[in-house]
């Protein structure tokens, strides 16, 4: 299994999203593991076009003892009467610079302390 088939699997990713890349760095200020995504170039809901994009980075879970980053540079679909949207992405929510995951294993460490 190739490498970004292995982390769309773990990431639970479908269409019209899929893993580019995976790549360590291991340099002073600069130690992690990034997961590259993109959105699928030909994907457009219906009666929009792309009218911008927007780099996102996400914290996701460590990686063994490396800190995970999921990157995606999100588009934006501009809607005839409704204006800009930018697509949501499903690890995280809207707004956040942490996975769904990340925030969990959060929450969850928070719940056994407290």
């Amino acid at each position: 299994m190739r490498t970004t088939h292995f982390f769309e699997h773990l990431l639970q990713l479908e269409y019209p999203y899929r893993v580019s890349g995976v790549e360590h760095r291991q340099e002073e200020g600069d130690n992690g593991v990034y997961i590259t995504i993109e959105v699928c170039p030909s994907y457009r809901p219906e009666g929009a076009t792309v009218h911008d994009y927007d780099d996102r980075t996400w914290r996701h879970l460590d990686l063994f003892q490396y800190p995970c980053y999921v990157r995606c540079r999100v588009p934006k679909f501009k809607y005839k009467g409704l204006g800009v949207r930018t697509l949501e992405v499903p690890w995280a929510r809207p707004g956040s610079g942490f996975t769904l995951l990340f925030e969990e294993i959060g929450r969850a460490a928070g719940r056994e302390r407290g």
